[in-house]
């Protein structure tokens, strides 16, 4: 929410919507994917953890750690450089 508005001064109206457009496509297509595989591996899975572990084993678990990890730790690194900016740019 914090980039958005200045993703959307950088690129302009059009790309922006485009890009917020294909984003929220994405988005739509990789929820319906994880339920899809959700219904199909059989008994009770709650999380991503779970559908790792039934699919690819107890190694599986670890790479989800880890890349889920390392998305959270570049989203906050984005979010401090943009606010960073944001904040440069007003005082």
């Amino acid at each position: 929410m914090i980039a958005l508005p200045y993703a959307m001064s950088h690129m302009g109206l059009y790309l922006g919507l485009a890009t917020i457009a294909t984003i929220a496509c994405l988005s739509h297509m990789s929820t319906m994917m994880y339920l899809k595989v959700r219904e199909l591996i059989p008994g009770k899975h709650d999380s991503i953890f779970d559908i790792a572990y039934a699919l690819a084993g107890r190694p599986a678990i670890f790479l989800v750690c880890v890349v889920q990890y390392f998305l959270n730790f570049f989203k906050i690194v984005l979010y401090y450089m943009v606010i960073g900016d944001t904040f440069s740019q007003l005082f």
